[in-house]
């Protein structure tokens, strides 16, 4: 008779909280994990690599709730390596999450986040250095410049709307679209200057000795708010600048894994979680595993770009 194998325990996503019943059975064994018929739901996106002293990973994650749905992930990331004309190395990391009430938020919010990193590496490669003004002017124009290209596709384009351009409004393409510009090498302080803006409630947060701490400016009513500026919405970015130490880490983050992290000095359950998992560089796969956590009302899309400066610190 043939031997009968057992199969080995696999590596449970993380339980935080109350569980969710979404995730109380096998994907496989349940009709909540349908499929759209126009394709590619974004269930998982993955992108992880290194510049200057500098490694980065990003992942987003289709949600409960537009699992059961059938609707796609209406989150998106793009991370994208430049040089100035001196030869100094930056990342830019965007992220954008799509408004629930646009129709058309998960190809809105993909394409903004893409032509806008595109647009901004391509203008800061031009620029001698990196400083506010320079960064502030190259993001305003490269969004004036993505506002128009989101509103223009073929039939054939990557997750287009099945209609014409034409017959439909900006309204139903919105997006939040948060972006940071980092340097490729620290001063010789051990710091580094961040350039950062952001339309709408993705959030900024600093993972330092004392927990996560959050960046850009919202408060607590903010956060759970329903309402948020949006590219098409809102004309300016709000923005700003930071120090980034070697010792800490750079999160750009989705409200639907945003809104658990802290409140205000509070580290909540889930901010204490990846905290200690996100000091230092993972495996691609642990992150996602990460991103996937389960808890009753974590079921929104959620997006994360974490970027740790001084990579040689850490050892395996």
């Amino acid at each position: 008779m043939p031997r009968s194998f057992k199969r080995r325990p696999r590596n449970a996503v993380p339980q935080i909280g109350r569980p969710s019943k979404f995730a109380s059975t096998p994907w496989w064994l349940t009709d909540w994990w349908l499929l759209d018929e126009q394709g590619h739901v974004g269930d998982i996106t993955c992108d992880v690599g290194t510049i200057g002293d500098l490694a980065v990973t990003g992942a987003s994650i289709r949600g409960y709730r537009h699992r059961l749905a059938t609707g796609r992930c209406e989150d998106s990331f793009s991370i994208r390596a430049g040089r100035t004309s001196e030869d100094a190395a930056f990342l830019v990391s965007v992220i954008g999450d799509g408004l629930g009430s646009a129709e058309y938020s998960a190809f809105g919010s993909r394409r903004a986040t893409e032509l806008f990193s595109r647009h901004l590496t391509a203008a800061l490669s031009d620029a001698i250095e990196l400083n506010e003004d320079v960064v502030e002017t190259a993001a305003a124009e490269s969004a004036a410049k993505v506002r128009s290209a989101v509103l223009v596709w073929t039939a054939d384009d990557f997750l287009a709307p099945p209609v014409l351009p034409s017959e439909v409004e900006s309204k139903e393409l919105e997006t939040t679209l948060t972006f940071a510009v980092i340097p490729a090498s620290s001063q010789e302080n051990g710091t580094r200057t961040v350039f950062y803006g952001y339309i709408g409630d993705s959030p900024i947060f600093i993972l330092g000795a004392e927990g996560w701490k959050r960046v850009s400016a919202a408060n607590d009513d903010e956060i759970l708010s329903t309402a948020t500026d949006a590219l098409h919405s809102c004309e300016h970015f709000e923005k700003g600048s930071l120090k980034l130490y070697d010792h800490e880490v750079l999160l750009l983050v989705t409200d639907g894994l945003g809104n658990f992290l802290a409140s205000g000095d509070q580290q909540l359950p889930v901010g204490k979680h990846l905290a200690d998992q996100w000091r230092q560089p993972v495996d691609p796969s642990a992150f996602v595993n990460d991103l996937m956590l389960n808890s009753a009302t974590v079921d929104d899309d959620r997006t994360a770009v974490v970027c740790w400066p001084h990579r040689g610190q850490h050892k395996p």
